[in-house]
């Protein structure tokens, strides 16, 4: 049995850095102390995929030291392993560790066999949603690449480009008519203009100071 000086923690992950962590934490901290629980150990991980999940792991070795008794997971997607029986193996681990899982969303225990069989379900969907996406992911790919769009990240422009928005610029022309010009993107001209980022000015070397020789 866990000590009643274990402490009570909660696990939070988002796949990107645009996602924040705030719907997870409000809804984690409401249910807690609905149970009467104060959380003292929050865990925030941002990652994507699921094969490195460090902080996850640094959790539960405080879990199996006995030092966690109970882990509050906004969902069991946010905590889920690849597959569905790493994901059983986890919570088993949890479970013999005495360490209690409980999600803001599912709302059941993970106890007995009828918890496994919800687990397994749960793991399932959230693997096939994962790979779903990586299926869209690459079929955008394939699509640019057909067409022979650039994926990923937008290249900087070259030095025509460069030359071109500062003679349009220089012209009066506005940013909005030079990105529809050069076909560049609205940030690309800002930065040209602006001479920010790859596009700024060189800084000009320093003068070096005329030595005044002496007469003897």
């Amino acid at each position: 049995m866990k000590k009643k000086s274990a402490a009570v923690a909660a696990y939070t992950r988002v796949s990107t850095r645009a996602q924040g962590f705030g719907l997870q934490r409000a809804d984690i901290t409401r249910m807690a102390r609905a149970r009467g629980d104060t959380i003292t150990i929050w865990v925030q991980e941002k990652k994507g995929g699921d094969k490195e999940r460090a902080e996850l792991d640094q959790l539960c070795e405080l879990a199996r030291r006995g030092h966690v008794r109970r882990i509050y997971a906004w969902s069991l997607d946010r905590i889920a392993r690849s597959g569905i029986r790493p994901t059983l193996q986890l919570i088993q681990d949890l479970r013999s560790w005495g360490c209690e899982l409980v999600t803001c969303k599912e709302r059941f225990d993970f106890d007995g066999p009828a918890g496994e069989m919800l687990v397994a379900a749960f793991s399932y969907c959230a693997q096939f949603e994962l790979a779903r996406l990586r299926e869209r992911i690459s079929a955008a790919r394939r699509h640019k690449a057909e067409r022979g769009e650039h994926w990923g990240r937008p290249r900087a422009a070259g030095a025509a480009t460069v030359r071109k928005i500062r003679e349009l610029r220089k012209a009066g022309v506005s940013i909005r008519d030079i990105a529809r010009e050069t076909g560049a993107l609205r940030s690309t001209v800002a930065n040209v203009v602006s001479k920010k980022g790859p596009y700024a000015e060189p800084p000009k070397a320093a003068k070096k100071a005329r030595v005044r020789r002496l007469s003897k």
